[in-house]
């Protein structure tokens, strides 16, 4: 994974900020059925460069302790996807 890249930030009320970011990434894409382990989807050697578009506000109630930071995820899109050749 690439490291995040800022995008843009929108003022939703004086409490919230919806932050957004952009992370690059390789995933292999395999989805298996976990009621018989069958292929669903993709293969076991599929190989794709994608990009997230990721939006975070503060957590209204953080558990910073157990996940390191004050914020949640609001937001998660999947675009620009790639496939790489093995």
């Amino acid at each position: 994974m690439d490291n995040a890249q800022y995008i843009s930030a929108n003022v939703i009320d004086e409490d919230t900020v919806v932050m957004r970011f952009r992370i690059n990434c390789q995933e292999i894409n395999c989805k298996i059925s976990k009621k018989d382990g069958k292929l669903v989807e993709g293969d076991y050697d599929l190989v794709e460069n994608v990009h997230y578009n990721i939006d975070i506000v503060r957590n209204p109630n953080p558990v910073v302790e157990e996940v390191g930071h004050p914020y949640q995820v609001v937001g998660l899109e999947k675009f620009g996807v790639v496939r790489q050749l093995v």
